[in-house]
């Protein structure tokens, strides 16, 4: 790869991060509310534990992170001792507007051999 051939899709990466870093705030969400998002996305009746684990955190800030967006509605608990999490209806809303797909469609056009 020539220099100025890097150098292009380095400021195209650079201008991408930069666009992903400002969207990471849309509707009021942290990075780390979107990640739960998508968690509760692709599993369904999972539960604190559970998502605890994936993001290697402690119950204890995975359950904080979890209240704020049952707070907001974008989850539900469902059941009784083991309590399942859920998206609810405006939590699929607003996973619809994810920043991380404008990321991806991004990264794919740098790494398409033909786009660049």
């Amino acid at each position: 790869m020539s220099t100025n051939r890097a150098s292009r899709l380095a400021d195209r990466l650079e201008a991408l991060m930069n666009a992903h870093a400002a969207r990471q705030y849309r509707h009021d969400l942290r990075p780390t509310q979107w990640q739960a998002l998508r968690f509760f996305a692709g599993h369904p009746g999972s539960t604190i534990t559970e998502f605890a684990r994936a993001r290697r955190s402690s119950t204890g800030s995975a359950s904080v992170l979890v209240k704020r967006l049952v707070e907001r509605g974008l989850v539900a608990r469902t059941g009784g001792r083991n309590v399942s999490l859920q998206l609810t209806h405006a939590g699929w809303d607003v996973l619809r507007h994810d920043p991380r797909s404008d990321l991806e469609q991004g990264l794919a056009e740098l790494t398409d051999p033909g786009g660049g």
